[in-house]
């Protein structure tokens, strides 16, 4: 039986296959983003805290309008 590797295009196409499933929207960009970690091109830990921070921002400034 032959093994097939997958590539890192492939992978990501099945990830945001699966976002779409679940009715989460995935754009070009995102999916490109999503290759760039498996390829490790791309922090996923820094990206993620860089987001976290972003949301934090965002709250924050929301508390204090309301």
């Amino acid at each position: 039986m032959a093994r097939h590797a997958f590539t890192s295009e492939y992978l990501a196409s099945q990830v945001a296959g699966s976002c779409r499933i679940e009715g989460i929207r995935v754009s070009a960009r995102q999916e490109q983003t999503i290759c760039d970690v498996i390829d490790g091109k791309a922090d996923s830990k820094a990206m993620r805290r860089k987001l976290v921070a972003q949301f934090q921002a965002n709250n924050k400034a929301m508390v204090a309008v309301g």
